[in-house]
């Protein structure tokens, strides 16, 4: 590890980590993500210790300068982590969302529940846009259950397959 980077992350030379009880509390430190040719990729990393013992850690690349906000009332809290808590509060509705009723079963192979979180975050996405362009309310075990058996999920394609004899059929 380059020795800035571990000097940011409060490593020791050795790779052990120090702890954050030197660093003052509502303390700050950014690092830069260089901005090349060959690495079009420009972040910031901001350290924050909002108290004692606390470190937060956060990358962005959206933001890049060490601006703080003066309008939330804390003027040394990084205006990253302030856009952060203002703009997290949807996922923690799809979270909510999530917890309703999920598709997800417990698995221990990977693939499948990988499956499942991206069945969870299509069907959400999907109940969404449904109640945006009908204004019709219903709950997320409902709208699964109605979307399973939608008509609308089978295209001409499917139809034409299901008569072909060559397809295997279940």
């Amino acid at each position: 590890m380059p020795d800035t980077i571990s000097n940011f992350l409060g490593c020791q030379n050795d790779g052990t980590r120090s702890d954050v009880k030197n660093r003052l509390v509502k303390s700050s430190m950014f690092a830069y993500g260089e901005d090349s040719d060959d690495n079009p990729n420009k972040c910031l990393l901001v350290s924050y210790v909002p108290k004692r013992n606390k470190n937060v850690l956060l990358l962005s690349t959206l933001h890049d300068d060490s601006k703080t906000n003066d309008d939330t009332g804390d003027a040394f809290k990084p205006e990253v982590i302030t856009d952060y808590n203002f703009t997290k509060g949807g996922v923690d509705v799809v979270d909510k969302m999530k917890s309703e009723y999920s598709t997800s079963r417990f698995s221990n192979r990977w693939p499948y529940t990988v499956f499942c979180g991206f069945l969870n975050i299509s069907t959400i996405n999907s109940q969404i846009i449904y109640r945006e362009n009908t204004n019709n309310i219903i709950t997320r075990r409902q709208f699964i259950s109605e979307l399973r058996f939608s008509s609308a999920l089978e295209d001409s394609r499917m139809k034409h397959r299901k008569k072909k004899p060559s397809v295997q059929k279940f």
